[in-house]
């Protein structure tokens, strides 16, 4: 194709496949402590490890192998350490939290020379009562990451990197029955 020329009506058919296959995820090991501080309040710690290098595709039928794609999976992942700590302090009915999470990525070597990481900072306050509750959370995440749109021959398309945040706002309202 010559710069400037457009595309159009460009179609391609392939052959119906049908497979029956199951994707058997990483197991996940996760340890828990927390700490009350009497009737004050508590803080809590939070870790897991997942092996995303064990996650692996399986047919039941004949002739049918995920070997090549499995063995990709083994060499682009690894195990990772997740991370979330928070606490609670509670002061007559109200009620102050906080919270902070950590997610390295899980690929052996950063794609695209980019780190992919994901931290979320949480804060929250509510007020209770036996007849009511309100509650008020922020909740702060970001993270960075990076793709390639498209491939056209064997031509690498340009690379896309950006950083995502978002911030979530919740109120929840109760009352018991």
């Amino acid at each position: 194709y010559l710069p400037g020329e457009f595309i159009n009506n460009e179609s391609a058919k392939t052959d119906v496949v049908n497979s029956d296959y199951n994707l058997k995820t990483p197991s996940k090991l996760s340890a828990g402590v927390a700490f009350f501080i009497q009737k004050h309040g508590f803080i809590t710690a939070d870790i897991e490890g997942i092996n995303y290098s064990q996650a692996k595709y399986v047919s039941r039928i004949d002739g049918i192998s995920f070997s090549e794609d499995n063995d990709d999976i083994k060499s682009l992942y690894q195990s990772v350490v997740n991370v979330r700590l928070g606490g609670e302090f509670r002061y007559d009915k109200f009620r102050f939290r906080g919270g902070y999470s950590y997610m390295p990525e899980p690929f052996k070597s950063e794609q695209n020379n980019v780190p992919s990481i994901v931290q979320s900072i949480s804060g929250g306050a509510g007020y209770r009562t036996e007849k009511f509750s309100i509650d008020l959370a922020v909740i702060y995440w970001q993270g960075n990451n990076s793709y390639r749109p498209y491939m056209k021959n064997t031509v690498i398309s340009p690379l896309v990197t950006y950083s995502q945040t978002n911030t979530n706002v919740l109120i929840t309202l109760g009352f018991p029955f």
